[in-house]
């Protein structure tokens, strides 16, 4: 889901002019957003046919094409997923491609990409060596347009605790954070659980039923934007996807876990910035583990001040429109 929301969020810096965006989405998740026409769902399973079908009946005028397609499935299939790179809409549109961190990366050493900007929107160790014009650091991480500027924040004490785990969830990590919530939190808190779209149908009844239980939990269905939620929370409890860099810009402090060993390995990086307390890999994790990071974040206020600052300053927003310009600066070269 992170690709599909990525897109959207880049898409609104671009309001009148002739873009497409290909999203890489597993085939479940594909079904879930299939009604959004402006990003092509791009699954690991796709076939030829319907590749050509999409472009034909949308974008064949695109002066410009971006891809956000390095996920595992295609990854591996990495001479399959270039070829489609540089098929995919009009031969004069500008490629660029929204990469993930190695072992999830298109880009490497050989350097056979072929495309015009590489953009990696991460805290990272170190950056491929590659011809295209590279857009490294979180300065040009994209959220929407339409997001306002950040309001300065109180850090006086945590009445509100955020869970948001992403649009799927597959660890049910949203569940052991809810019951590591409920018991860390005083009486007077306020607990909000994001329920993804793509949710297991047994992990939503789950976390509905432990709500019930407790009137401090409340429930938000497939939330269309987090940007609600992310001024209302003091704390959060969140994956280690996307959503970090959007915490940092909230500047809301956060208890991270990541869904697996090679996710924890992977925000190692993120991780030394100090922005949240990063409890390691899913599998690692036990849920009273989660309620005591919950509980020292709640009373450290020197802590909480600490992870917002650094977050605000490392996330300014603005990444969209730097993208957006950069791109724009090819596109009117080429005409």
């Amino acid at each position: 889901m992170g690709h599909h929301v990525r897109c959207h969020a880049l898409a609104s810096w671009f309001p009148n002019d002739h873009v497409s965006f290909v999203a890489g989405v597993d085939k479940k998740t594909s079904s879930v957003i299939s009604g959004e026409a402006s990003t092509f769902c791009l699954s690991a399973d796709i076939s030829v046919s319907e590749e050509l079908e999409w472009w034909v009946a949308h974008e064949q005028g695109a002066d410009a094409v971006i891809f956000d397609v390095s996920y595992p499935e295609r990854v591996t299939n990495r001479e399959e997923t270039l070829h489609f790179i540089k098929r995919a809409g009009p031969s004069n549109a500008a490629r660029i491609v929204i990469d993930g961190i190695a072992p999830v990366a298109l880009a490497d050493s050989r350097d056979r990409l072929g495309v015009d900007i590489l953009i990696l929107p991460y805290v990272m160790s170190e950056r491929p060596i590659v011809s295209a014009r590279v857009l490294a650091g979180p300065e040009y991480f994209t959220l929407p347009a339409s997001w306002p500027a950040r309001r300065d924040r109180q850090h006086h004490q945590v009445q509100n605790i955020l869970i948001t785990m992403g649009g799927a969830d597959p660890q049910g990590l949203s569940l052991r954070a809810l019951e590591a919530a409920k018991s860390a939190a005083g009486p007077d808190c306020s607990i909000r659980v994001i329920i993804g779209s793509a949710f297991h149908p047994d992990l939503a009844n789950a976390i509905r039923k432990s709500a019930q239980v407790d009137s401090r939990v409340g429930l938000v269905d497939c939330a269309a934007s987090l940007l609600e939620h992310l001024l209302w929370a003091d704390i959060a409890v969140s994956a280690t996807g996307l959503t970090k860099y959007e915490l940092a810009w909230a500047g809301v402090p956060s208890v991270q876990i990541s869904i697996d060993r090679k996710n924890a390995e992977m925000n190692e990086a993120f991780a030394a910035e100090q922005i949240a307390l990063h409890l390691g890999a899913a599998n690692d994790v036990e849920t009273t583990a989660i309620g005591s990071a919950i509980a020292a974040l709640t009373k450290d206020r020197l802590l909480r001040e600490a992870m917002s600052r650094r977050g605000r300053d490392l996330v300014d927003g603005q990444g969209g429109g730097r993208i957006a310009g950069i791109i724009q600066d090819i596109v009117n070269a080429r005409h």
